[in-house]
């Protein structure tokens, strides 16, 4: 049975993360960084953000060793952004 976006994202973690990712949908950001302005653990950090990424959520690129992620630029988070007042 498929899930609806707001199932795929109830944990208020991810939905943290999420608010960040709309507030500055044009950043580019470091997992520590991520993980610090949201106020979830690093290493709960670096799973969740696997999942969205894997969800199309967010995207990444990489830099030398580092990955910065960014919002992707989809339907999907057009969507979400309505679902989450966003997009005023």
């Amino acid at each position: 049975m498929p899930c609806s976006i707001v199932d795929e994202l109830s944990d208020p973690k991810i939905t943290r993360i999420l608010h960040l990712f709309l507030r500055r949908k044009d950043e580019l950001f470091h997992l520590q960084k991520i993980s610090q302005e949201a106020k979830v653990p690093l290493t709960t950090t670096h799973a969740l953000m696997k999942k969205l990424i894997a969800l199309d959520f967010i995207a990444f690129m990489t830099v030398g060793k580092f990955k910065l992620y960014r919002l992707a630029g989809n339907k999907k988070t057009k969507e979400l952004e309505r679902l989450l007042n966003h997009g005023n």
